[in-house]
């Protein structure tokens, strides 16, 4: 069940103007309702009404404000899933798919949201191991939309074997492969070919990128299955050195030989919504699919 919101933290990418703008009219608005706000240092020093903490302090408040597009909440999404802290996202974006929530719309429903009159959407993650990574990297990377296997420098083609549940399902000679959860669907996926999957339904889906045959076709699997990739080893060529990315923010390099091993994560993200667009209302205005009239 919802509950209410005393203490928000604050997240915004203060490149453009009309952040700054919008941040400051949040601050305002939040302060005057008597919540606690709170924001890293650097962030704090444009909110003086915010407390100023570290990376923890501020994704464990009852939510996190984000404004900015789908790539500031992605980047809040894989800190606050482990600490189940639910994310808001105001979009100053061009795209939203996620950060879908303008600005107008959640300052008029501010004491809705502050009442904990919302809903959370719960949305599965990935978690990526690489098997042969470099030394110093620990633990697995955090992924909301996707993981990307490819190579460390985009000079050729990679042929590269995909398993599920340790059982072959393809090679692919192709420009790196795509593991997307259904949130994923509607980003770099869709764009690869892949299918657009409510993000209700669990599954994973496997897009190669830019494959040179005709016949590769994506696949979707269980949301329990692991998905191993790795780069296969050719008759006199140098051997392939892979990288896995994390929603195109966050990369890991393989040593050579080196899998990557793919399945859902334990933490989930934690979307707050309320009011605005369905999936399929954000797929018909995003995506352009209102018949011409």
């Amino acid at each position: 069940m919802p509950k209410p919101l005393s203490a928000i933290g604050l997240v915004a990418q203060l490149g453009k103007a009309e952040v700054r703008e919008v941040l400051q009219t949040f601050a305002r608005e939040l302060a005057r309702r008597g919540v606690e706000l709170r924001a890293d240092r650097a962030l704090a020093e444009h909110v003086p009404q915010a407390r100023a903490g570290d990376t923890a302090f501020v994704l464990t408040a009852d939510a996190v404000l984000t404004l900015g597009g789908d790539g500031t909440l992605l980047g809040v999404a894989r800190q606050s899933a482990p600490f189940g802290t639910p994310v808001l996202g105001v979009d100053l974006g061009s795209f939203g798919f996620l950060a879908d929530q303008p600005p107008t719309t959640v300052l008029a429903g501010l004491d809705d949201l502050l009442a904990g009159r919302y809903e959370i959407e719960e949305r599965m993650m990935l978690a990526a191991s690489a098997e042969g990574e470099a030394e110093g990297t620990e633990g697995p990377l955090l992924a909301l939309n996707d993981a990307v296997v490819t190579t460390d420098a985009r000079r050729h083609l990679v042929w590269l074997r995909c398993d599920v549940d340790g059982r072959h399902v393809a090679t692919y000679a192709c420009d790196g492969v795509i593991v997307a959860t259904p949130t994923g669907s509607t980003a770099y996926s869709l764009s690869a070919g892949g299918p657009i999957v409510d993000p209700r339904v669990e599954c994973l889906t496997i897009v190669p990128i830019c494959p040179h045959t005709l016949y590769s076709r994506p696949v979707v699997v269980d949301p329990a299955s692991e998905v191993r990739v790795r780069a296969e080893r050719r008759p006199g060529k140098d051997e392939d050195v892979l990288q896995v990315v994390a929603d195109g923010q966050e990369s890991r390099r393989l040593e050579p030989g080196g899998s990557v091993i793919i399945r859902r994560a334990e933490c989930r993200t934690r979307l707050i919504r309320f009011g605005g667009l369905g999936f399929y209302d954000r797929l018909r205005v995003k995506l352009n699919w209102d018949a011409p009239r």
